[in-house]
């Protein structure tokens, strides 16, 4: 990941030419990075986020596996990370691994799970 003070290497697994998405919170002082692979009709959606600690220039969480996954930073600092299997977590502090799932019916999108229109 290239940062106006430089590049910040990525945990394993990203993909060069798979679905990249980066949020940064400059006042929180982090940024995450997320790659996902679609599968097709035979495989399996996988992920791989990375959490990065802009102070101190690494990466301090990593979350990879199968299926979708889709994560914001909140106005209030917060990493929301949402799964079919696991629901929405809110890690209030994005660099630890301390966290609420919060209640069934809230979701960071509406679109749905697991969908490929070519199958």
């Amino acid at each position: 990941m290239t940062t106006p003070s430089g590049p910040i290497a990525l945990g394993r697994g990203h993909r060069t030419h798979g679905f990249h998405a980066v949020r940064v919170d400059e006042e929180g002082g982090v940024a995450i990075a997320l790659s996902m692979r679609q599968g097709d009709c035979d495989s399996r959606d996988h992920y791989v986020l990375d959490v990065v600690d802009l102070r101190t220039r690494t990466v301090t969480r990593l979350l990879e596996g199968d299926g979708q996954l889709l994560a914001e930073l909140g106005p209030d600092h917060a990493l929301y990370v949402q799964t079919r299997a696991d629901g929405l977590r809110r890690y209030a502090d994005p660099r630890g691994d301390s966290f609420e799932t919060l209640l069934d019916g809230i979701g960071l999108s509406s679109r749905p799970w697991d969908y490929n229109p070519y199958c």
